[in-house]
């Protein structure tokens, strides 16, 4: 048994050893190519100097950047719009609600919409669910107090909803 056991030792210890990996010595660390100065020829090429890099572009004054449903530097150009008197004002709220749920029209009416809340909302206008939906039309970006209208020309069940605010829709069926 002894021997057995001397063996196994042996064995492993020679195994342990053949499965080890060899050092290799490190290889030699890389040179870079010195970079000649400016106005110095390179080096094999006589002719050719090295022109001085080029002066970095002055940075442009840039149009407002979108944040979700805010965009910068709108806050002051927010303009209160008036509506056209006798209208139905459907108003969009802080609550990120419409004030009107359901609405029965017939062809032809206007409907307005008018943002009360502090944030740009656009809606859109559309019909039919899912892979059939058609889009009729849609606001440019509402800022507060800003107004817009759509003329239903059409019979059919429409959803009127915020692009930005899922939750933000009504349903408007045009007899």
């Amino acid at each position: 048994m002894r021997k057995l056991f001397t063996i196994l030792i042996i064995l492993a210890f020679v195994l342990a050893l053949g499965c080890a990996k060899k050092a290799e010595p490190a290889p030699a660390p890389v040179q870079p190519a010195p970079v000649p100065e400016m106005g110095q020829v390179r080096p094999g090429a006589e002719e050719e100097v090295v022109a001085p890099p080029a002066p970095a572009p002055e940075p442009e004054s840039e149009a407002p950047k979108t944040l979700g449903t805010r965009v910068e530097g709108t806050e002051k150009e927010a303009v209160e719009e008036q509506l056209p008197e006798e209208v139905e004002e459907i108003q969009l709220t802080a609550e990120k609600t419409m004030s009107s749920g359901n609405q029965t029209v017939s062809v032809g009416t206007t409907l307005f919409w008018k943002n009360y809340d502090s944030w740009p909302h656009q809606l859109a206008v559309e019909s039919g669910k899912g892979w059939d939906t058609i889009r009729h039309a849609e606001s440019p970006r509402l800022l507060p107090g800003n107004i817009w209208n759509y003329t239903f020309s059409e019979k059919g069940e429409f959803v009127v909803r915020d692009i930005f605010s899922g939750g933000m829709r009504m349903y408007v069926t045009v007899e």
